[in-house]
């Protein structure tokens, strides 16, 4: 059994409030990591431990169908490049 929705019709994209899956063909890659920050105590012990830091989540590129409605169409929504944006991929 395979864990959550695996074919790309069924997923939804949101940009800053805005619901892009109409306009959506594909997105990625999806990369959620974590860096390692180290817990192995100073009283030179050979087991060493480790717990999650920071996360770097990364949404890849999406690939759309070209929208140039006023208000809502894909161009005007993503038109800035390089701002950091609210993106939800379901």
């Amino acid at each position: 059994m395979s864990t959550g929705r695996t074919k790309p019709r069924w997923i939804r994209v949101y940009q800053d409030g805005y619901d892009l899956s109409g306009f959506g063909r594909t997105i990625g890659p999806l990369q959620n990591e974590w860096s390692e920050v180290d817990m192995t105590a100073t009283m030179s012990d050979t087991a060493r431990g480790y717990y999650a830091g920071e996360p770097q989540v990364n949404v890849g590129t999406l690939n759309a169908v070209f929208d140039n409605t006023a208000t809502t169409g894909l161009h005007t929504v993503g038109i800035t490049a390089g701002i950091s944006r609210t993106v939800l991929v379901a």
